[in-house]
Parts: C-alpha cells; sequence; structure tokens
C-alpha cells in the first residue's frame, strides 16, 4: 500500500515549473513582440558594403574594359576638362608607336594597303579612313594659309599686279577664255562695243572685270542676262547677280590679287569634300562588273584624296625648306620635289590595280579614263571654285 501512494503522489520538482511557465492570455503579446522586432532585424541583414557592379551607360549592359562589348561606346566620357581632351589627342597622334605615324607610313609607301586591311576587316590597326581625310585636308590648307600670309606681310611684291606670278601662280591670259561658245554665250577678246576699226563705244566701261557678249550684244545684268535654258528662272537670275558681283569686285582683284588666293583656299576644302562621292561614281562606272558596292569605291577616292593632301604637303614643305635655307639646299629639295610629283601619278595607278585586282593592261587603261574624267571634273570645280572665292571677297 505504501509503494502505491508514493507513485500516485506528484512530485515535488514539476509543479513549480508548471507554476513558473507563460500563462496562455501572455503568449499573444509575446507574439506582438517579436512582429514589432522583426522590422528592426531585416536592414541588419542587408549587406551594408555591397560592390556596384559597372555597367554601360548607353544600354546598361555589365561592363568587363574599357568598352562595351555590345554597343562599342567607351566606359571615359569624352566630356571632361580641355587639358584633359587636348593631352589624350596629342597622344594618340604624337606617339611614335601610335596608329597616326602608322596610317602615314602605309598610305605613303604602300599603295592600297590602307585600303585592302579596311575591307578585308582590320580597323581599329590605322586611323579611320575620315579622319585621317579631315586630318591631312586641315592641315594642308592651314600650311598653305599659313604660308601665303607669310609671304604677303614679308614680300612688298606681294600687293603688286604681279603678285599672284610672284606666289607660283599664273594670272590667267586675256586670250583664253575656257567657256567660249558655251550655252549660246559669246566670249569676245575685244571690248564690247568695239568697232572693226578698233574704236570703242562710249557705253562701254574699260575698268569692267566682267567682259563678254550674249548673242552678240554686250551682257548686261537686266537688259542682256545670261539665259541658261536647262536652269530654272531663280537659277539665271543667281548666276547674273553674281556676274553683276564681279564687276564690283573687279578693282579690288587687280590691287590685292593675295585676296583673291585667300578666298579661294576658303572654298577649295568644301570643292574637295563634295568631289568625293561624284569621284567615287566614276569608279563605280567603270568597275561595274567587279561586283563592288558604292561604299568600297567611295573608300577608294577618300584614301587616294588623302594620299594627294600629304604629297602636297611635303611638296610646300619641301619648297618652304629650300627658301628659308637658301639656294645651296636646293640642289636636295629639287630632286625630292620632282620625286613627289614622279610618285603621285604612279601611286594612284599602284592602288587602283591592287584594290581591283586586275592585270596591268586593263589597269593602266581604266586609271587613264578615271584620270580624264577627275581632271575634268577638278578643273570644273576650280572654276567654281575661283568664281564662288571672288564673288565670296
Amino acid at each position: 500500500m505504501s509503494t502505491s501512494a508514493t507513485e500516485v503522489e506528484p512530485q515535488p520538482d514539476e509543479r513549480p515549473e508548471a507554476e513558473d511557465g507563460p500563462c496562455p492570455e501572455d503568449e499573444p503579446l509575446a507574439e506582438e513582440e517579436e512582429e514589432e522586432a522583426e522590422p528592426d532585424e531585416e536592414p541588419e541583414a542587408e549587406p551594408e558594403d555591397e560592390p556596384e557592379v559597372p555597367r554601360c551607360g548607353n544600354c546598361e549592359t555589365t561592363l568587363t574594359g574599357p568598352f562595351c562589348h555590345r554597343c562599342g561606346q567607351a566606359v571615359r566620357s569624352p566630356v571632361r576638362e580641355f587639358f584633359s581632351f587636348m593631352f589624350d589627342s596629342a597622344t594618340e597622334f604624337l606617339r611614335p608607336d601610335g596608329k597616326f605615324f602608322r596610317s602615314l607610313a602605309a598610305l605613303y609607301f604602300r599603295p592600297g594597303l590602307l585600303t585592302t586591311r579596311y575591307l578585308a576587316g582590320q580597323r581599329t590597326s590605322f586611323i579611320k579612313p575620315v579622319k585621317l581625310y579631315l586630318t591631312l585636308s586641315l592641315v594642308l590648307f592651314l600650311l598653305v594659309s599659313l604660308d601665303l600670309s607669310i609671304k604677303a606681310g614679308l614680300s612688298p611684291e606681294i600687293r603688286s599686279k604681279d603678285s599672284a606670278v610672284s606666289m607660283g601662280f599664273e594670272a590667267p591670259k586675256a586670250e583664253v577664255n575656257p567657256l567660249a561658245g558655251a550655252f549660246s554665250v559669246e566670249f569676245s577678246d575685244e571690248k564690247p562695243g568695239a568697232s572693226a576699226s578698233g574704236g570703242k563705244a562710249d557705253s562701254v566701261n574699260d575698268d569692267e572685270f566682267v567682259d563678254f557678249e550674249v548673242k552678240g550684244k554686250p551682257w548686261h545684268e537686266t537688259t542682256n542676262p545670261v539665259v541658261l535654258t536647262w536652269l530654272p528662272g531663280f537659277a539665271n537670275h543667281w548666276l547674273n547677280a553674281k556676274l553683276a558681283r564681279l564687276n564690283e569686285v573687279g578693282d579690288e582683284v587687280e590691287k590685292h590679287p593675295e585676296k583673291v588666293l585667300e578666298s579661294l583656299f576658303r572654298v577649295l576644302p568644301t570643292m574637295m569634300f563634295l568631289l568625293l562621292p561624284v569621284f567615287a561614281l566614276v569608279l563605280k562606272a567603270m568597275y561595274f562588273f567587279r561586283n563592288r558596292l558604292y561604299a568600297e569605291h567611295l573608300l577608294v577616292a577618300v584614301q587616294s584624296h588623302s594620299f594627294l593632301f600629304l604629297s602636297f604637303i611635303l611638296l610646300v614643305l619641301l619648297t618652304d625648306i629650300a627658301a628659308l635655307v637658301g639656294p645651296s639646299l636646293e640642289k636636295f629639295t629639287t630632286p625630292l620635289a620632282w620625286l613627289v610629283g614622279c610618285w603621285m601619278p604612279l601611286y594612284l595607278y599602284l592602288m587602283q590595280k591592287r584594290v581591283y585586282r586586275q592585270g596591268w593592261f586593263w589597269s593602266a587603261f581604266k586609271y587613264s579614263v578615271v584620270g580624264f574624267t577627275y581632271i575634268m571634273l577638278l578643273s570644273i570645280g576650280l572654276t567654281f571654285s575661283v568664281v564662288a572665292a571672288l564673288v565670296n571677297m
């Protein structure tokens, strides 16, 4: 009996534990406290110093280098301090092992190399064709303009009537009329209104710069204008207004011919640039059956003009060096200038043969046709450039 009684009696240690445990009424309060504590614990779980992943500003692609592998945009912005931009540009152009000097060497001494490499897909080892063209064009025309300005400041004869000849430019002869008989316009070497015996009419002004006849009568802007049937009315009006402008600047041209040259060299870069697509069309017509795209012919035209600009830069530098040092250096500069002049047509021929991959005979034949056509286009462009230079003086 005593044994069973001891088994039924509760253990003294278990009861206090039940009394000290949480009450059922306090359980909701504990859950609320846990919920209130949760928001405070969430920010602590986030990493504070997580590194930012660099992304392209153009397409938001993750960057792995200085250029975006998707769109090609550079990581470094071009909008930065002026001196930093100039330093980067000078470093790119003036490094001896850089792309600029490597491109110049390949352009001048290896005909057609830059063009064939570019068409084959090797486009980052050299300066871009358009960038190289614009750079050489800018250097050439700045050099010539500076050369003319220096000569105008040092030589008093530059302001005389024969100053154009003293700078190496021959003045056009009076008996040469390259547009004679064109567009039903008669150009006469005689003063308009002059009689057969040599007398001159009173209505003719001897000082007029524009001196030609239209259909047997002296030209006049309003009473007897030039009318080209293939041009609209406003174009003919513009043409006659420009001819009238030539009369106004006639006296100034005779007194200050250096201003004509300065105005001409402001127009020439634009004319040469506009000549590029026309020259590409000529190449397209000559090599029509070679299945070449027009863009390829345009690339050949750009590289050809870049070579010509570089050659003219060398000629101007050789001439200036000989003028500065004296006659003692002419025995070196003169043969070099002749070599540069002979290398120019030979280079262009070898370039076309290498790019278009034809035989010597067909390459020579097409080169002759393309060269003749280009000279004609260049003559027309120079004529319009001279007129534009005179009008814009």
